[in-house]
């Protein structure tokens, strides 16, 4: 397993946020995560759930899912961002 598959799934999100530009608060806010919950994750050194980021990719279609679960490919689909 590479580095990049191994880190963890929280982490790619908030690449992704700052990649578009966002706060953490509007873009967990967007996908419906009560940011408290994201920020005692981040405390606490734990990932986020299934259900958590499912709720991310459906709010941000533009982020990959391989990308976000797994570290492979692009972080978005086409050239957006």
């Amino acid at each position: 397993m590479n580095n990049q598959s191994a880190q963890p799934v929280l982490d790619r999100m908030l690449q992704a946020i700052k990649a578009m530009h966002l706060t953490k608060v509007a873009a967990f806010s967007k996908a419906g995560i009560v940011p408290s919950a994201i920020y005692y994750a981040l405390r606490i050194g734990k990932d986020i759930g299934v259900a958590s980021s499912q709720r991310f990719l459906d709010a941000f279609p533009n982020v990959s899912s391989d990308w976000l679960y797994n570290g492979a490919g692009e972080m978005f689909i086409g050239n957006d961002a």
